[in-house]
């Protein structure tokens, strides 16, 4: 009998994007005659392990990046994710020359009972890892498809699609129909045509902002009844005072804890 996910590999869900922005923020990679750039998705990325060991790995990448920028130059560390196998990669990757993998090899132990593993190729070394979107972060803030929790037509209008897709992928896995625009007047056609009940609205959006996506939502009879969810990178008292004179219910500066996100939506009226 097969196992499933949750019983084959133990730990508990990490979003691997902050960890590797708090391990990164603790330490100074930008020297005189070389740099490490560091490059990670605005939205979670859940995956399943434990955040020391994790960040141990992390801190093995970093330490051998800036051992490499030094013969190379500038080196990348990216978090990337693949949707076509549900994994994401942790790489590093030199602009120039080739990175040396072996120091890796010692940390296969590691990630080994997650479900991970390291490769490497002509782009540098990197840790493989499965992405775990629909384990327990879902399944702690909501209620499953079948139950009794009430489902919502939610409309996302936010022009990054790598965050839109894991927003939308986040949404219909908890039983919510889910539709996408990726600019403002996009989404204002798209809310008249298809009445979501709630909007789920990035600030900084092309063509038209936010805010006026919200003012004209309201104003319109067909649409003045959605909730409004601000999702921006805007985060300071006067963006989230600004959000709420313009007719948003909510404001979620990113990375938004989908836990929290998820909660909200089973909880409003």
């Amino acid at each position: 009998m097969d196992e499933s996910p949750s019983e084959a590999f133990p730990g508990e869900p990490v979003d691997l994007a902050r960890l590797v922005r708090n391990t990164v923020q603790a330490r100074h990679f930008h020297r005189p005659r070389y740099c490490v750039m560091v490059q990670v998705p605005e939205t979670p990325v859940w995956v399943l392990g434990d955040s020391p060991n994790l960040e141990r790995i992390i801190n093995v990448l970093l330490n051998l990046a800036c051992k490499q920028a030094i013969a190379h130059r500038v080196v990348e560390l990216l978090l990337e994710l693949d949707p076509d196998t549900s994994t994401v990669r942790l790489r590093l990757r030199p602009l120039n020359g080739k990175l040396v993998a072996a120091e890796l090899k010692a940390l296969e132990a590691l990630c080994a009972p997650f479900g991970g593993k390291f490769e490497s190729d002509s782009e540098g070394p990197a840790l493989r890892l499965p992405v775990q979107v629909e384990l327990a972060p879902l399944e702690s803030a909501t209620a499953p498809p079948d139950a009794a929790g009430e489902h919502h037509r939610i409309l996302v209008i936010e022009d990054n699609r790598d965050g839109s897709a894991t927003l939308r992928r986040l949404l219909e896995l908890a039983g919510h129909e889910v539709q996408v625009a990726y600019t403002g007047l996009e989404g204002l056609r798209l809310a008249e045509s298809w009445r979501p009940d709630y909007v789920l609205c990035d600030i900084g959006l092309p063509e038209l902002d936010g805010y006026h996506v919200a003012d004209e939502l309201r104003r319109k009879p067909r649409t003045a009844a959605a909730h409004l969810i601000a999702i921006t990178g805007y985060g300071s008292p006067e963006d989230r005072e600004r959000s709420r004179r313009h007719g948003f219910e909510r404001h979620f500066t990113k990375p938004v804890d989908p836990m929290v996100l998820l909660s909200v939506l089973a909880n409003s009226a």
